[in-house]
């Protein structure tokens, strides 16, 4: 049997703490307690929430407990006079510890500076690769995660200091010729790129992104090694590559996103393209070595599905996407039918496999396989709905350059009630109206038309509420109209579809998801996108375009500089003012969007 001896101020009479077997007594003499760490009889190492016989990190464990005067009070007046510590297998910050009746869990940062106190107190003869790499895992178990309730970003403040002193270290014991730690220095450098941007509040990408650079390029020197650190597989090297390769390929994306936020911009497509190529050679990484562990099955999951997403974003490739979604639907399940449900993997895996039907959804309806679609769909409302997922919280992106889309739109639909009822509605008899007489007629497709603009507005400030609304009234008045609206009310249903599903009414989002599928089976036809069918049909009409410019008295200079969307665009302003508005310096159209949409009018593949 092994005993750790440690001595800690407390005012605490006595408690005992058990893991794994083992056993923490302490107990008060005055103002002091000794603490003693037995292991049982016959045994030689135990993992004391990730300890591994650490003594400075069992001694911080201590600290975290003995630091609520709480508990301390609970001990004291004899309430409780045991505390236990209860362990799984999952990782040093996958730990809570309850004691008389309080549990305590990650980040460890909130209750206090005990636990930094004692990582600083190590003895310094502990100064080895095997501290650095504690450090990294320290560094992890305080930073936390953003999802838990009480997390404080100020945690992450703390790990990234530690996470900096343990890659100092590494870098100190390899120019002193005493341990080949690039692995371990690369591992660090990944730790702190993901602590970097753990904090999705306030991301720092540059900085995560050049971290990342770092530990690829010395995970990749790592592996071309012939003699390799104590303990460490090549194997285990190309794995921790093929997460930075991930983690670069995805954060680059979302960065690039962030700082452009109209349309697939060049820029765009080349960071895409290039995240395209990392996450297939991380998939091939894992596909590798998938056996291995239920971790690579999931990670290979997670990275397929990022990839189908780059695929939709560099080519408009359904099918492949498609597949690679396919495929990763089928690992999730594999492993969410094998794992356990207290697993804390578990909610990943439902979350990932909810997002991916979800993606496959939209894929399988673009490409106009609407009964794949709805059934995609259904099981996407399915997962979410028995598993109680919070819904969906992407933003909902609308083109307002002036911001005062929502106001214009509001006070269009405020004129047209104005003009068509004065105020009230009002009935005309028949044959009541004389020769020159204004009479004004409902128009149900211009006013169902203003609503399901206004919805989308609402919905793109997440004002759910209104947004359904503006959606309901919009489908009743275009059910109205005896003009058809073609897939118009389709459209709308889908957008009704998309604010129930954030709202969390996944029936309701089921229904009009299938109603709107309905509508494009019939108007748009089996095999075609009904998100760009109106698109098609205008490049189509484009072609007859400078007939049609001709009819409107046009010159054929004006239509060759219009026609020409790379020519003077000046010219071409002084030309259409001439010839439509007699040099009228108030224009009645934004040039501008009329250029960029005849530009992306012609990228047939981007569309």
């Amino acid at each position: 049997a092994i005993s750790i001896l440690a001595l800690i101020i407390c005012k605490v009479r006595s408690q005992e703490i058990h893991a794994s077997g083992a056993k923490i007594s302490c107990t008060r003499n005055g103002g002091e307690i000794s603490c003693e760490f037995t292991l049982p009889e016959g045994t030689e190492t135990v993992d004391l929430l990730g300890c591994l016989n650490d003594e400075a990190c069992i001694q911080a464990h201590i600290a975290i407990v003995q630091s609520k005067e709480e508990l301390l009070a609970a001990v004291d007046q004899e309430k409780n006079s045991a505390a236990s510590i209860e362990a799984t297998e999952h990782g040093a910050e996958s730990y809570p510890i309850t004691v008389a009746g309080q549990t305590y869990q990650a980040p460890w940062s909130q209750y206090g500076s005990s636990v930094a106190s004692a990582l600083r107190e190590r003895p310094s003869d502990l100064n080895s690769w095997e501290y650095g790499d504690w450090m990294v895992n320290f560094a992890v178990a305080i930073r936390g995660n953003p999802t838990e309730e009480n997390w404080n970003p100020s945690s992450v403040d703390e790990a990234v200091s530690i996470l900096k002193s343990s890659i100092e270290l590494y870098d100190s014991l390899e120019q002193q010729g005493l341990v080949n730690s690039k692995f371990y220095i690369a591992n660090g450098y990944l730790t702190l790129g993901e602590t970097m941007v753990l904090d999705f509040q306030n991301p720092h990408y540059e900085t995560a992104l050049e971290y990342f650079e770092i530990s690829s390029k010395l995970f990749k020197y790592s592996m071309n090694q012939n003699e390799l650190p104590p303990g460490i597989e090549r194997d285990d090297i190309e794995l921790k590559w093929a997460d930075t390769l991930v983690l670069t390929g995805v954060l680059s994306v979302e960065k690039q996103m962030k700082h452009v936020g109209e349309g697939i911009l060049e820029g765009q497509l080349n960071v895409a393209s290039k995240a395209a190529d990392m996450l297939e050679m991380a998939s091939a990484v894992f596909r590798r070595l998938l056996q291995v562990s239920f971790t690579n099955r999931i990670k290979l999951a997670n990275a397929l599905q990022n990839y189908a997403a780059m695929s939709i974003m560099t080519s408009l490739d359904l099918q492949k996407s498609s597949d690679l979604l396919e495929e990763a639907i089928e690992h999730y399940l594999y492993v969410f039918e094998e794992i356990e449900g207290s697993n804390p993997e578990r909610n990943g895996i439902i979350s990932g496999i909810a997002q991916a039907y979800s993606s496959l959804s939209d894929n399988y309806l673009q490409a106009g396989k609407y009964d794949m679609a709805k059934d995609k769909y259904r099981q996407t409302m399915m997962w979410y709905k028995n598993y109680n997922l919070d819904p969906p919280t992407d933003e909902v992106q609308v083109v307002d350059i002036e911001g005062t889309l929502l106001e214009e739109t509001e006070k269009a639909l405020e004129d047209y009630n104005s003009m068509l009822y004065g105020g009230q509605e009002i009935s005309i008899p028949n044959n009541y109206a004389k020769p020159g007489d204004q009479i004004y007629e409902s128009d149900f497709l211009y006013e169902a038309g203003l609503h399901a603009n206004l919805g989308s507005l609402r919905m793109a400030r997440n004002e759910l509420h209104l947004a359904i609304n503006h959606f309901a009234n919009a489908i009743e008045l275009y059910t109205r109209s005896t003009v058809d609206s073609g897939q118009s009310i389709g459209d709308v249903k889908l957008s009704l579809a998309m604010a129930y599903f954030k709202q969390g009414e996944y029936g309701f989002s089921l229904d009009a998801y299938s109603d709107a599928v309905d509508v494009y089976s019939v108007t748009v036809k089996a095999g075609n996108n009904p998100m760009t069918e109106e698109l098609e049909n205008l490049l189509q009409d484009m072609e007859g375009l400078e007939n049609f410019l001709q009819e409107q008295g046009l010159d054929a200079e004006t239509i060759q500089l219009l026609t020409d969307v790379n020519g003077d665009e000046e010219n071409l302003r002084e030309a259409l003012n001439n010839d439509l508005f007699g040099n009228n310096e108030d224009i009645l159209f934004d040039l501008d969007a009329l250029k960029a949409s005849l530009e992306n009018a012609t990228l047939k593949d981007e569309l």
